[in-house]
């Protein structure tokens, strides 16, 4: 599960089907946007109804430049099995 989202947290861009429109309220994206200043936010191994398997998740801000500050999160789920 890999998608984008902007400065309010509404999703830009997805390479998954049917994530959540808005994740402004989510622990990943708001550890990640950091108040515009931006920083890596990985979460713990957790079990996932959605996909029936244990992941974890790593979310990078993406930052502009010219303003240095966070323009949107990054988000990728990963599947524990790919590392464990």
């Amino acid at each position: 599960m890999l998608f984008l989202t902007d400065t309010q947290g509404t999703l830009v861009a997805s390479m998954t089907d049917h994530p959540a429109f808005r994740h402004h309220e989510t622990a990943w994206w708001r550890g990640a946007f950091n108040n515009a200043v931006g920083r890596l936010y990985i979460e713990d191994l957790h079990f996932d109804r959605q996909v029936d398997a244990y992941v974890f998740s790593i979310s990078l801000p993406v930052m502009d430049s010219l303003r240095y500050e966070a323009v949107g999160v990054l988000h990728i789920v990963i599947n524990a099995k790919e590392f464990f």
